[in-house]
C-alpha cells in the first residue's frame, strides 16, 4: 500500500507537467490511498489535484459496517493466510478473483440466487429486464487475481487496524497526518450499498474537518455498491453532482 501511495502521488507529478488542472476519483478500495497520496503530496508541497472525489471507499468501516465488512475485520491471520493461492501462470502468491466475487456474492446471497434462479430455469427468450440481468452478471464477474500482499495488508490495514479512522496512517516509517488535508473532497454513497456503509466514506469529510454540505456529500437513493459507479443512476444523478462540485471550485 505504501509503494501505491507513492505511484498515485507520482501520477499527480506527471499530470500536472501536462495539465496543471486536474481532478481524481477513486472508486472503492483506493480511497484511503488516495487520501495518503494526498497527505504525503500536501507536506511535500508537492503536485495536488484541483479536488477529489471518493465513491463508497471504506475511510472508516466501523460507522455502519457491512457483512463484508464484518467478515474481513474478524478473519484471523490463519483464514488470511489460507486465503491465497498460487497463480498457475505467475507462481506468485494472490487473493483469487474467485473469492472475492463469493464474498460479494455472500452479502446478498438471496438476491443473487433469485436472480440466478430466474435465469437458470428459463425456457423462452429473455425478456428486456432479464436480458439487463444477464449482462449485469457478465460485468460483476469480471474480477481478477490480485497480489496477495496487497490484499493482506488492505484486511489489516484498513479493516482491521482501521488506520485512516484512527489517525494512525503510515507511509513507510513516516506518519501521514489525513486530518491536515486541505484538497476539497467530493463523497458519494449509494442507500443500498452493500459493500460499503452508509457513512463509511463520509467518514473522510469528518477526518478532515470538511463538513458535510450539499456541495460534497451525496447519498443515492436506490441500487447498491455497484450503482455507484455504472448505470443509469451513475450517468443521470453521480455524473451530474460531480460536475456541479467542480464547477463550485
Amino acid at each position: 500500500l505504501d509503494a501505491y501511495t507513492q505511484d498515485i502521488a507520482d501520477m499527480y507529478a506527471e499530470i500536472e507537467k501536462h495539465n496543471s488542472l486536474f481532478d481524481v476519483l477513486a472508486v472503492c478500495q483506493p480511497g484511503p490511498i488516495t487520501l495518503s497520496s494526498l497527505a504525503l503530496s500536501e507536506s511535500l508541497k508537492g503536485s495536488l489535484p484541483r479536488s477529489v472525489t471518493l465513491m463508497a471507499s471504506p475511510i472508516d468501516t466501523s460507522v455502519n459496517p457491512t457483512q463484508v465488512g464484518k467478515v474481513w475485520e474478524s478473519l484471523s491471520p490463519f483464514a488470511l493466510h489460507n486465503a491465497q493461492l498460487t497463480s498457475p501462470k505467475s507462481g506468485k502468491q494472490v487473493y483469487p478473483g474467485t473469492y472475492q466475487i463469493s464474498n460479494f456474492i455472500s452479502a446478498n446471497f438471496k438476491d443473487h440466487l433469485e436472480k440466478f434462479t430466474q435465469l437458470a430455469y428459463k425456457n423462452t427468450p429473455l425478456s428486456a429486464e432479464e436480458e439487463k440481468i444477464l449482462a449485469f452478471y457478465h460485468e460483476y464477474f469480471a474480477v481478477m487475481d490480485i497480489p496477495f500482499d496487497f490484499f493482506r495488508e488492505t484486511i489489516q490495514r484498513v479493516f482491521q487496524n482501521r488506520e485512516w479512522a484512527t489517525g494512525k496512517t503510515r507511509f513507510w516509517d513516516r506518519l501521514l497526518d489525513i486530518d491536515s488535508i486541505k484538497t476539497p473532497l467530493c463523497i458519494i454513497e449509494w442507500e443500498k450499498d452493500d459493500i460499503c456503509g452508509i457513512g463509511e466514506t463520509q467518514a473522510a469529510l469528518h477526518i478532515t474537518g470538511q463538513w458535510v454540505s450539499q456541495n460534497n456529500y451525496i447519498c443515492v437513493p436506490g441500487a447498491g455498491h455497484y450503482g455507484v459507479f455504472a448505470g443509469k443512476a451513475f450517468r443521470e444523478t453521480v455524473i451530474p453532482f460531480m460536475w456541479k462540485f467542480q464547477k463550485s471550485l
